[in-house]
């Protein structure tokens, strides 16, 4: 990981918005961070934790503990760090505002956390929401957890020494996750887990072997044998007994069912006797069915023709009715249609008398019409003869004369009599003229309804004919089907009296009805009298043969016998049941021993299984003498590496007398080992604790700690990549050489590309370091950081 540019605000020391680009620092890696006592150096590495994790280095702080004490309630408090991981370029954000509630004005936050990663020249969201989805997606990609982050990556005063002073147990959980070696515990835990579930399939085996001898009453295999055989005795004992019994049981049973089919014969010879009694006394009504099925099949040939008759009869008798209906419908449609017919014949007559007056009329207004030109002719010559007679017919008093131009005319010249004469037979010509088309129309719409009467007129007389017609039919076809029906009665009659007559002769009473039945019935009658017979003839036989097979003998009394077979039953019953329950118990015991025997089988394989499996997930567990399980010699193979790459730099910074060793023997008590460090001292020749170094040595040998980690984690593939390292104080407690060696492996740890970043107040260090953040108070009390190169 190599950080980009980190923006806060309202964070720490830092109140206003600030920028830090590290991409300023060019191919400067190593930097320094300076600035006075409490200005929010630390902060810096504080708010990159923080935007990450939501925690401050070490994971003690979380928003109220970094929120900027002078920064005002309106202001966000925001952290944005941007870094690139290999070839990706990510940013994490996080942000916590306060509004006031709606009515209550009570101060309440808002935070938003978010992760971008960069894609196709633009920022494309990772993961939004609760900040425990975004600290989440900064350890699956840093493969770090906010504590391991501190002592690996960012080294706060007083952390890093942790890593260096942590137990195995400690450096087991950064290594895992380093190193990518959760696959070796897993391993181990496969182990572990198919022990477990092997010593279970054990103990279960085990229970279902004293389950099965517990069932079978018994407290080992030995005592199941013993009662198997007992079973075997027993069973041949109650086997032989009971084919004693089935012998006692079969001929009991033979006397008691000859006994019963005795018994049973005297029975059938009662219910017979009893049956004949019912049977004679139904002789005389057998009797009389016997004569009316002779009467029935006398009247059997007559009685189609009896039937057709008397059907023929009663649909003459519905025809006549509706002939009868018909007549009385048609004579009233006759009447009504002669009425409309009179009615019709008097309003042709009027017609025709209306069209004689209209063509008179109409001939007189042509005749007067035909005089309008002979008049205005003789009108013509009377003005012509007599000027001022006409002149003076057109002067109207108080309009200028058209000859003198005066407006009054005291004596105006008289028109002659013949003049008037021809002016009025003129204007009733013209009147007779005006009304002759009129006339003509009138006439045209009379002589319409002079044809519409002679249609209406026709019409019923076609229509009174038609009915009389039908009605000459239909009185025909009444008499005819009243002539029919009187013979049908006449024909009914006489076959009424002969089977009256039949019937008579057998001593019946003449009851056409029950006499002239149905095939069907008559079939019935007939197998009634034949099953009459059979069981009377059927009966008598059977009951002379029982007579004969009886003759001497006594019904026997089936109490006693019946007593006895059934005791001898109940016998066979109990030993059957007996004999079943102990073959039951012969069979349950025999399986019983061997699922047992599969079981011990089976449970001994799994012993032998078990054994070998504990003791090797004892041992890969950590159960062994020297306390390291699989997951911590895997990991302490790698520290040796890490190891071997700090002591090229720890031998530089301690002058050749100090290197870092791993512990080799077991620890006391019950704690793991096997990632404890030691320091092998040159000087004194011998190894001593890491606790007993001064604190300028300690702090070199957690520094060539933390850069041979940095070294061999990027080997490891899958591992994290540990591209940079912050380092916070420290350089305080070095003497004048020691910090110029450290500086001296440093510079060495710059050619390999990664960043070092120190937090420190040291002046020497700022006159050797030239790119640096300089850290700076503002006025109005908070911090402001920018880049130096």
């Amino acid at each position: 990981m190599k950080p980009l540019k980190l923006t806060l605000q309202a964070f720490g020391s830092y109140i206003d918005r600030t920028e830090i680009d590290f991409e300023r620092l060019g191919e400067n890696r190593i930097f320094l961070i300076s600035g006075p006592t409490g200005g929010g150096k630390t902060t810096l590495l504080d708010a990159m934790c923080f935007a990450l994790y939501c925690r401050a280095t070490g994971g003690r702080r979380s928003w109220a503990g970094m929120r900027a004490a002078g920064a005002p309630p309106e202001q966000e408090t925001l952290v944005e760090f941007e870094f690139t991981l290999g070839r990706e370029r990510y940013r994490f954000c996080r942000s916590r505002s306060f509004y006031k509630g709606r009515g209550t004005e009570e101060l309440k936050s808002r935070e938003e956390h978010a992760c971008y990663q960069w894609r196709e020249e633009a920022w494309t969201l990772l993961v939004s929401g609760a900040e425990s989805r975004v600290r989440e997606a900064a350890q699956r990609l840093l493969g770090l957890t906010c504590e391991q982050f501190s002592q690996v990556i960012v080294l706060p005063q007083g952390e890093f020494l942790r890593l260096l002073l942590s137990s195995s147990r400690e450096k087991a959980e950064i290594f895992q996750t380093l190193f990518s070696t959760a696959r070796w515990e897993e391993v181990t835990r496969r182990f572990v887990a198919e022990s477990r579930e092997l010593t279970n399939q054990l103990s279960r085996v085990e229970d279902l072997k004293n389950t099965i001898l517990r069932q079978n009453g018994v407290e080992n295999s030995e005592q199941l044998e013993e009662h198997i055989a007992g079973y075997r005795g027993q069973l041949e004992e109650q086997t032989r007994k009971l084919a004693v019994l089935e012998k006692s049981l079969q001929a009991a049973a033979q006397k008691y069912t000859a006994a019963q089919a005795l018994a049973q014969k005297f029975t059938e010879r009662q219910q017979l006797e009893k049956r004949l009694t019912r049977l004679r006394k139904d002789g005389p009504e057998m009797d009389r069915l016997e004569r009316t099925v002779r009467l029935a099949e006398q009247a059997q040939s007559v009685f189609p023709h009896y039937t057709a008759l008397k059907k023929s009869l009663q649909e003459k008798r519905r025809e006549y009715e509706s002939c009868k209906k018909a007549q009385e419908t048609q004579t009233r449609e006759r009447q009504r249609w002669m009425g409309q017919a009179a009615a019709a014949k008097t309003a042709l007559q009027e017609a025709e008398k209306r069209c004689v007056l209209g063509e008179a009329y109409v001939e007189q207004c042509r005749t007067e019409s035909g005089r309008v030109a002979a008049l205005n002719g003789e009108l013509q010559k009377c003005l012509e003869q007599d000027a001022a007679a006409s002149l003076a017919s057109l002067l109207a008093d108080g309009e200028p004369c058209p000859v003198c131009g005066a407006v009054h005319h005291p004596r105006p010249a008289a028109v002659s009599p013949d003049l008037e004469e021809i002016r009025l037979r003129l204007g009733e010509a013209q009147k007779a003229a005006e009304q002759l088309p009129k006339a003509q129309a009138l006439l045209r719409q009379r002589h319409a309804e002079q044809q519409q009467a002679r249609q209406a007129l026709e019409e019923a007389q076609g229509h009174t004919a038609a009915v009389e017609k039908s009605l000459a039919d239909t009185t025909a076809k009444m008499l005819a089907a009243q002539q029919a029906g009187r013979e049908s009665q006449q024909a009914l009659q006489e076959i009424e009296a002969q089977l009256s007559g039949a019937a008579e002769s057998l001593g019946l009473k003449a009851d056409l009805e029950k006499i002239m039945v149905e095939a069907a019935v008559l079939e019935q009658w007939r197998g009634r009298l034949e099953a009459y017979k059979s069981d009377l003839s059927g009966s008598q036989q059977r009951l002379l043969e029982l007579a004969e097979e009886l003759a001497g003998r006594e019904a026997p009394e089936l109490g006693p016998l019946k007593e006895s077979f059934e005791q001898i039953q109940r016998e066979n019953t109990s030993y059957a049941q007996k004999t079943g329950a102990l073959r039951q118990k012969l069979e349950n015991g025999i399986s019983s021993l061997e699922e047992w025997r599969r079981q011990a089988e089976a449970g001994a394989a799994l012993e032998q299984r078990q054994r070998r499996t504990s003791r090797l997930a004892q041992l890969l567990s950590g159960k062994n003498a020297r306390k390291i399980p699989l997951q911590l010699f895997v990991l302490g193979v790698m520290l040796d590496d890490v190891l071997t790459c700090a002591n090229s730099f720890f031998a530089t910074l301690s002058g050749g007398r100090y290197s870092l060793t791993r512990r080799r023997d077991a620890i006391g008590g019950n704690a793991l080992s096997g990632l404890d460090i030691e320091v092998l001292d040159a000087q004194v020749g011998g190894v001593r604790a890491v606790e007993t170094l001064s604190g300028g040595e300690l702090f070199l040998a957690s520094l060539s700690l933390a850069f041979g980690l940095s070294g061999v984690v990027q080997n490891y593939s899958g591992g994290v990549r540990l591209d940079s390292i912050f380092i916070d104080e420290g350089f305080g407690s070095l003497d004048q050489e020691t910090l110029d060696t450290a500086m001296k492996a440093l510079t060495q740890l710059q050619s390999t590309g990664r960043m070092v970043g120190i937090i420190s107040h040291v002046s020497e260090l700022k006159s050797r370091i030239a790119a640096q953040i300089m850290v700076r108070k503002t006025a109005n009390g908070g911090s402001t950081a920018e880049v130096w190169t």
